[in-house]
Order: structure tokens, then sequence, then C-alpha cells
């Protein structure tokens, strides 16, 4: 049982190195994909009321604009 833990454990961290490396060549190599990755965020739909929140706190000055 613990080996098993522990090759899973090391399976995902060679997986997520390898996304992550992934993703850093994309940013470097095409302009398309690297703004698509910085915005991201951005594009994730929100509910109401977190975009309601957002504003307010935009229009308070305790958030920065998206």
């Amino acid at each position: 049982m613990i080996a098993a833990t522990a090759s899973a454990a090391i399976g995902l961290i060679g997986t997520r190195r390898s996304v992550r490396e992934g993703r850093e060549v994309a940013l470097r190599s095409d302009p398309a994909a690297s703004f698509l990755l910085h915005i991201g965020d951005a594009l994730l739909p929100k509910t109401v009321v977190e975009n309601s929140l957002h504003h307010l706190r935009r229009i308070v000055g305790t958030d920065s604009p998206r």
C-alpha cells in the first residue's frame, strides 16, 4: 500500500512537471497561446454575485482592475 502510494505520488510529480514545461514552451513560442494562458482566469464564468462584488470593490478602491 505504501509503495503504491509512493509510486502514484512520483507519477503525479512527473506529470505536473511536464504540464508546467509545456505551458512555458507555449508561452515562449506562440503569442496567441500566451495571450489565452494569461487571461484564462478572466475567461471563467462568474456568478452575478461575484461579478457585482468585484465591481463594488473596484468602485470602493479595494480591488485591482482586471
